[in-house]
This record gives C-alpha cells, sequence and structure tokens, in this order.
C-alpha cells in the first residue's frame, strides 16, 4: 500500500506541473506512460480486479479544473486519464483504509 501511496503522490505532481511548449508535452508524455505501467504493475500485485478498473477507461471524470493550459490535445487527453486513475486510485486506498479499521474494531 505504501508504494501505492507514493506512485499517487508522484502522478498528482505530474499531473499538477505546467508543461510549456509541445517539447515538454512530449516529454511529460513519456514520464507519463512510464508512471502508468508501474500504477499498472503495482496494482496487479494487490488483485487483479483492481489492475482492470484502472487499466480499463471506459469513462473519465472531470479532473480538477484548476490546472495549467495543456500544450497540445494528446497532453489534455493523458492529463484527462491520468486524473481518473488517481481518483481512482484514492478512492481503492480510501476504501482499503476503511476496511482495516473496521476489521481492527472487530477484532
Amino acid at each position: 500500500m505504501a508504494r501505492l501511496w507514493a506512485l499517487r503522490a508522484e502522478g498528482t505532481a505530474m499531473r499538477n506541473q505546467k508543461v510549456v511548449g509541445t517539447n515538454a508535452a512530449s516529454e511529460w508524455m513519456k514520464q507519463f506512460e512510464d508512471w502508468h505501467q508501474r500504477v499498472l504493475a503495482e496494482a496487479q500485485t494487490i488483485s487483479p480486479n483492481f489492475h482492470a478498473w484502472l487499466s480499463t477507461l471506459d469513462r473519465v471524470r472531470p479532473g480538477p479544473t484548476d490546472l495549467p493550459q495543456a500544450a497540445t490535445p494528446d497532453h489534455n487527453t493523458q492529463r484527462s486519464c491520468q486524473s481518473e486513475i488517481l481518483l481512482r486510485m484514492q478512492e481503492f486506498l480510501q476504501a482499503e483504509m476503511l476496511h482495516r479499521d473496521i476489521e481492527r474494531e472487530t477484532s
């Protein structure tokens, strides 16, 4: 779980950074793909269901409204996907914390 929290923090920082120009967007996209693969690998170690939930984005909820302007349409699309992945990670981690708290109370 600690690695998942760390990946979430890394992804949030990456998503929120300013990107200027096409060259910077291209580098950001490479960093995103690396981060995304590490997230999926970690999710697979936790649960095949969690992995599937993160790898199949059939819908993407709106992300934060205060993000800097995307550098390119592709950057905007990937950043939107990253926002959805971050949200799903948060939901999973919160549910896991709640589950552990309930287990402690019933033990």
